[in-house]
């Protein structure tokens, strides 16, 4: 599987649960939620793939499974 597929789907995955999916770099980012119960839905959320969550002030960026830091 190429990056750029699994980026699609991990994308159509978020977008699914209602997020606001971006990409930065390659990679789904998803813009920070307003309030905190779509952030902890956003915390627990499981996409289609494993995936590493990183926060950061833009959002939850979603790389895949062990990936280098």
């Amino acid at each position: 599987m190429t990056l750029e597929q699994w980026t699609k789907d991990v994308k159509a995955s978020l977008s699914a649960a209602g997020f606001d999916v971006s990409e930065y770099q390659g990679f789904p980012l998803v813009k920070r939620p307003p309030n905190w119960d779509d952030g902890l839905r956003l915390l627990k959320f499981e996409p289609c793939y494993p995936c590493a969550k990183r926060i950061y002030a833009e959002g939850m960026l979603f790389v895949p499974f062990g990936s280098p830091d």
